[in-house]
C-alpha cells in the first residue's frame, strides 16, 4: 500500500514524516442493513486539546507534503464563536499536491472556506484565526473529484507563516 517514497523514508531534510494513506472507495458495503447512504470521506486532524492556536497575525498556512497527484482538502476547525466549544464548522481550502516530489505548499487563509457536515456555507464569514482547535487533512469529493484507489501522502509539517510584505514570521 505504502508505494509513496515518503511513506517509507524522511523527507529531503531528513526529518521524520506522518503518512496518510489507504484506499479510497464511495461504496457503501450492504447499504441496506446500514443508515450509511454515502461514503467517500477519510481524513486525519490533530487532537483537540482544549487549547486553541492563534494563527491571526499570519496570512498562510503552509504544508510541506510528498503528493501523489490527488487533490486533497486542508481543514481548520474553529471554536464556534456563536455557540462556543465544538461545532461542525470547518474552513476548508484545497491542498494540490504534485505527484512524486517533496512540496511546500502556502495556503491563503482567504482562501479557507467555511463548510458545515461537508457542504459550503453559502453566507460571507470571517475566519476566526484567533480559536483554531484542530489542522487536518481530507480527501473527498465522490467519483467526480477523486478516482477510487490507493492514495499516499508524506506530511513533514504544517505551519503558519506571514508571507505578505515580504515579513517571514513563522508559527507551528
Amino acid at each position: 500500500m505504502h508505494n509513496n517514497p515518503a511513506c517509507i523514508s524522511h523527507s529531503s531534510l531528513e526529518q521524520e514524516t506522518a503518512c496518510f494513506s489507504g484506499r479510497y472507495s464511495t461504496l457503501v458495503a450492504n447499504p441496506e442493513a446500514t443508515r450509511m447512504k454515502r461514503s467517500g470521506f477519510v481524513g486525519i486532524n490533530s487532537v483537540e486539546t482544549g487549547e486553541q492556536l492563534d494563527i491571526d497575525e499570519y496570512d498562510h498556512v503552509v504544508f510541506r507534503v510528498h503528493g501523489d497527484g490527488r487533490k486533497y482538502i486542508a481543514n481548520l476547525r474553529t471554536e464556534n464563536w456563536l455557540v462556543g466549544g465544538r461545532s461542525h464548522d470547518v474552513w476548508q481550502a484545497f491542498l494540490f499536491a504534485r505527484k512524486g516530489q517533496w512540496q511546500t505548499v502556502a495556503i491563503p487563509l482567504q482562501h479557507f472556506l467555511l463548510t458545515w457536515k461537508g457542504q459550503l456555507v453559502e453566507q460571507k464569514t470571517e475566519i476566526n484565526a484567533k480559536r483554531v482547535i484542530s489542522v487536518g487533512i481530507s480527501l473527498a469529493g465522490g467519483d467526480a473529484l477523486q478516482p477510487q484507489g490507493n492514495y499516499n501522502l508524506g506530511l513533514e509539517w504544517i505551519k503558519a507563516e506571514r508571507r505578505m510584505h515580504g515579513l517571514q514570521q513563522r508559527a507551528g
